[in-house]
């Protein structure tokens, strides 16, 4: 088993990667992907890697719908975004 400090740094490791691919494709705003990078470190780091794929999974498939058909939607992270507050 991995210790404590070693997930937190792989959890960070992590959630920089995810957060910054998300940031630039659009899914998320800076402030939401810095929540993202702290959640994503918190969650893999004390709830371990099936914790983390499953946060993972999530937001991958939220923002996969809330892409879809977006024209036919109204909400603004669509333009821009999550917000850290959406995070």
């Amino acid at each position: 088993m991995l210790s404590r400090g070693l997930l937190i740094t792989v959890g960070a490791l992590l959630s920089a990667a995810i957060a910054g691919a998300a940031q630039t494709a659009g899914a998320l705003t800076r402030g939401g992907a810095v929540a993202a990078l702290i959640v994503g470190t918190l969650v893999f780091g004390f709830g371990g890697l099936g914790a983390g794929l499953l946060l993972v999974t999530f937001f991958v498939s939220s923002s996969l719908l809330t892409r879809w058909r977006a024209e036919r939607k109204r909400h603004p992270e669509h333009r821009r975004g999550r917000s850290a507050s959406q995070v």
